[in-house]
């Protein structure tokens, strides 16, 4: 990328809402610090909803689902829920 200039700039990671950084000044070698903060993203549709929920229910108390597994603890459990619990309903940066 070698276009110098200001841009609106979206980060997307499996599993985790996408995050906008607006008005970002880019050059040769710019370093952006994103904090993704709201995981639970299961389905990537960019939104935590009942789908993403029903993963973990369905899912709940195996050791054989990293699909589930929120937190990355090696177990569904009431932890993987309560994220996406906190989170519901909220959609990433488009």
């Amino acid at each position: 990328f070698h276009r110098v200039g200001t841009y609106d700039v979206v980060a997307r990671v499996n599993r985790w809402l996408s995050e906008k950084k607006t008005n970002v000044q880019l050059s040769g070698s710019t370093k952006l610090d994103w904090q993704l903060t709201r995981n639970g993203d299961l389905n990537s549709d960019n939104r935590i909803g009942l789908e993403d929920m029903n993963v973990v229910l369905l899912n709940f108390r195996k050791t054989d689902a990293p699909h589930a597994d929120v937190d990355g603890s090696g177990q569904v459990n009431l932890i993987d829920l309560n994220v996406i619990l906190t989170y519901f309903a909220q959609t990433g940066a488009e």
